[in-house]
């Protein structure tokens, strides 16, 4: 089944959930600085929040997930934002999340636009393969009530590596051979291949992959315009990723850093598509419109769940 379910959430006494004890007494004054300031700005706004309505939040799962992912995520909002609803989309679970993307785009994109059209402006967030889903939406729909992208911990600028102990999609093979299994019409009806950037296979990934380039603006297409521009328009564009993740490869795929053919790390402000601003990236990076949010010793589950991760990375776009 295909569907939404709100959450609404509970009363202004549940501020005071252990959450903020956690967030609060870290061992890092960065953390520490942040709670305080946050916090600061909460009680302000459990004043006015009937005046000044928050915007929702809008969730999208990754792959082998399902919108169930976000059930902390939910009760931290209910916990620190009394009053902001949050909308984990149902849709393309578990299994379902290996359909090519151009399909779950689509449905995505109507999913949203259903929200917004009640409700109004909002935050979208995307976990993980979802992120990527959530950016396409955002390029695709042209729904100017997408106003804050979090993309948290996404392969933002592709996939080169397989996660530890993770055989499904492609069992018994390696990072070097998977482009075969991917670069071709069969393949890309699989999620996980229309990301997949062999940074040793560039011609072939230009050529074959029907998804993430086209979204770089990367390859000619119809609506090249449109997907810059509609990238453009957001207000915020939040980045989250790190070191420790273990399942983006390289994590600096996450914040649209990649490799190069040498398999060298190349940032996100020396790529092609930043430097031609094929779609939009330099445009906000130039106007101060990206937020990066790089924590270490957060695994890849972990995103969702991390009280801190939650504290420094997406609460402060909330609202």
């Amino acid at each position: 089944m295909i569907g939404m379910r709100p959450f609404i959430s509970s009363d202004a006494k549940n501020t005071q959930h252990p959450i903020n004890v956690i967030v609060c007494t870290t061992a890092s004054p960065n953390i520490t600085m942040k709670c305080h300031g946050v916090l600061e700005i909460l009680s302000l706004l459990l004043v006015i929040r009937r005046v000044e309505p928050y915007r929702p939040l809008v969730m999208i799962h990754g792959v082998t997930s399902n919108y169930q992912a976000f059930d902390t995520i939910v009760e931290y909002v209910e916990w620190t934002l009394p009053g902001l609803l949050t909308f984990p989309i149902d849709a393309f679970n578990d299994d379902s999340s290996y359909v090519d993307l151009d399909i779950q785009v689509n449905v995505f994109s109507k999913r949203v636009e259903e929200i917004t059209r009640q409700y109004g402006p909002i935050t979208l967030l995307g976990y993980s393969q979802g992120g990527v889903i959530a950016r396409a939406v955002v390029e695709k729909s042209s729904n100017p009530n997408i106003t804050t992208l979090i993309s948290l911990s996404s392969p933002t600028a592709g996939q080169y590596g397989i996660p530890p102990g993770d055989d499904i999609a492609f069992p018994g093979q390696t990072k070097e051979d998977i482009y075969k299994d991917c670069y071709n019409l069969a393949g890309q009806i699989i999620s996980v291949c229309d990301y997949w950037n062999d940074p040793e296979h560039q011609t072939l990934y230009l050529e074959k992959n029907h998804f993430l380039p086209k979204y770089n603006n990367l390859v000619p297409h119809r609506h090249a315009q449109t997907f810059k521009a509609n990238f453009a328009s957001l207000q915020q564009l939040v980045l989250v990723g790190g070191p420790d993740d273990e399942t983006i490869m390289p994590w600096q795929s996450a914040q649209f850093g990649f490799y190069d053919e040498n398999l060298d790390i190349i940032p996100y402000n020396q790529q092609v598509y930043y430097l031609n601003d094929s779609f939009g990236l330099q445009t906000l990076d130039r106007e101060g419109r990206i937020a990066f949010c790089t924590h270490e010793g957060i695994s890849h589950g972990e995103w969702v769940r991390s009280p801190s991760v939650f504290a420094e990375c997406i609460l402060p776009w909330l609202f």
